[in-house]
């Protein structure tokens, strides 16, 4: 004969052989600690990474725009035939190609424009942007630097490029570029 001690429970189950089932206050409290702490570093490390990308592409940007403006500027100036008028934020150049005269660099609005002759979508009464819409000209300045003495003719130009307003000065970048242009055709005179 066997004897069963206990009482039975629904489900055939006795209060001696019933394990416990589910998660104390405790514990659950120790793994939503442990999960809040592994969500907010990964959260902070993805807002480090975004905002260490918005500021490397700021950055290359501005040194985008500074670099292309200057070659364009520099080539423009180096293959003009002949230098005009050099104020402190326009310069006039002649060509060879008389449908690109005259061709004008000037500062207007934050940005640098050129334009060509008056035919085309670039001329020179309705020139173009030669930087972007996400930086601004903060300086600029044309000088003639020709020595008295010299055939050559020497244009100097000065450009300081900034980012445009983007939020915090964590984002903010500038970048400042001095250059000095021979004019071909000028030295090349006897």
């Amino acid at each position: 004969m066997v004897l069963t001690i206990g009482t039975t429970l629904t489900g055939g189950m006795t209060k001696t052989n019933m394990k416990k089932t589910g998660f104390t206050l405790i514990e659950i409290m120790l793994y939503t600690a442990l999960i809040s702490i592994v969500l907010g570093a990964v959260v902070m490390f993805a807002l480090n990474a975004s905002r260490a990308r918005v500021r490397s592409d700021t950055q290359q940007d501005v040194t985008d725009n500074l670099r292309y403006a200057s070659a364009k500027i520099s080539y423009e100036i180096r293959n003009a035939q002949s230098v005009g008028l050099v104020s402190p934020i326009e310069v006039t150049l002649t060509t060879n190609d008389t449908a690109r005269n005259p061709t004008i660099i000037r500062l207007q609005g934050g940005a640098l424009y050129m334009g060509y002759g008056n035919t085309g979508s670039c001329t020179s009464s309705s020139p173009c942007a030669l930087t972007g819409n996400n930086v601004k000209v903060s300086s600029f300045s044309f000088a003639d630097e020709t020595p008295p003495d010299s055939t050559s003719k020497i244009i100097t130009f000065e450009i300081t490029i900034e980012s445009a307003s983007l939020g915090g000065k964590e984002y903010q970048h500038s970048v400042s570029s001095r250059q000095s242009v021979e004019n071909r055709s000028s030295s090349e005179k006897p």
